[in-house]
């Protein structure tokens, strides 16, 4: 019994304990104080001093945009691959970021094989038009003979037949030396466009087969923002339209040019993919964080210079002009500043005085 009844004291006193700092954190916050709403205003007795600024409150129409997050991607990507079965014999891309230009050689691959079929290729050329020029003397004679009535015509259709065998022969060989040549070109893998090396993905001694990527390159010159935009949002784009597009890492602002909206949306986000051509100038790299800024209408808020803003711990205040020329003091609640004003939610009407700096305004 006398367990049990230990027991329950002890529950007890740590009720009680938990009761009293429950108590004194709402204390601390303020939920035992009459709480001063925006706009009510406190009577002070001042005047308004000699030399004080004051501005007329004015409510201004101001755009409202909603954002939708991006990342940076190349408008043109190239992953240059090889088209032959062979070793990298010389690997001219050292590193990634490395800037290249349309016909530059990156990979030499091993030829010897190459350079085997090529001379096989060109000596097979070479007896094909022997052996049709010597078809074409033997037809000559044969004709010659022909008209002196010495062989028959069967004698000279069968040196025409052999003339265009044999041509037909060196139009075969022919295309055997382009094509060998062409292959012997494959061996020189070249830059297809003006770029910067992402990533190079062989080295030299790698036996690399055809369609295996060697190095990628991206233009730096083309690039854009791949942005995932809410259904709502996506049915007042446009291609073709302008829109303000903001890159944070480089605290940059600038303009871009939808591009295109794919016309379908992640069945589980409802989202569409935009893409914004064209954002900012040089110095914007792939995979970089951005923003596309879509206006959707207007509204009228009140915005005043952040001087005239007076902060007591979490309390803002400013100091209206009565009539009589007495002063005011007034909570206000603030919303998004810039480096100049802040905006007023709540506290102030359009066509009120104030004070234009608070600091004026002796404590």
């Amino acid at each position: 019994m006398a367990k049990r009844f230990a027991w329950v004291a002890k529950s007890v006193g740590i009720i009680i304990g938990l009761a009293a700092i429950v108590g004194i954190l709402a204390w601390l916050m303020g939920a035992f104080h009459e709480k001063t709403p925006p706009g009510k205003p406190e009577a002070i007795a001042l005047s308004l001093p000699a030399g004080a600024t004051t501005i007329v409150v004015q409510a201004v129409e101001e755009r409202v945009t909603e954002s939708a997050i991006g990342t940076v991607h190349p408008v043109h990507r190239v992953n240059v691959g090889s088209k032959l079965l062979a070793r990298v014999q010389t690997m001219h891309v050292k590193k990634a970021g490395v800037p290249v230009s349309a016909g530059d050689v990156l990979v030499e691959l091993d030829d010897t094989d190459l350079q085997a079929r090529l001379a096989q290729a060109k000596a097979a050329l070479a007896a094909a038009q022997a052996e049709r020029d010597q078809a074409e003397v033997d037809r000559d004679r044969t004709k010659t003979l022909f008209e002196k009535r010495v062989e028959p015509k069967a004698a000279l259709d069968r040196a025409e037949t052999r003339v265009q065998t044999a041509e037909a022969g060196v139009a075969r060989a022919d295309q055997g030396v382009k094509f060998a040549d062409s292959q012997l070109a494959h061996a020189k893998v070249r830059a297809p466009i003006d770029g910067v090396v992402i990533d190079k993905l062989v080295e030299a001694g790698d036996l690399v087969i055809p369609g295996r990527t060697l190095v990628t390159l991206y233009d730096p010159g083309r690039m854009q923002l791949v942005a995932r935009v809410r259904e709502r949002l996506a049915m007042r784009l446009e291609r073709g339209k302008e829109v303000a597009v903001s890159i944070e890492a480089l605290d940059l602002e600038c303009r871009g040019e939808i591009d295109q909206i794919v016309p379908e949306a992640e069945a589980a986000s409802r989202v569409f993919e935009v893409r914004v051509t064209g954002p900012c100038p040089p110095g914007i790299y792939a995979g970089m964080f951005g923003r596309i800024h879509v206006p959707v209408g207007t509204r009228r808020e009140i915005r005043i210079p952040e001087a005239a803003v007076r902060r007591v711990g979490q309390m803002e205040t400013v100091f209206v002009v009565l009539e009589d020329q007495t002063l005011q003091r007034r909570f206000v609640q603030t919303g998004r500043r810039t480096d100049a004003d802040v905006e007023i939610l709540a506290g102030l009407r359009s066509g009120e005085t104030i004070v234009a700096r608070a600091r004026d305004i002796a404590r």
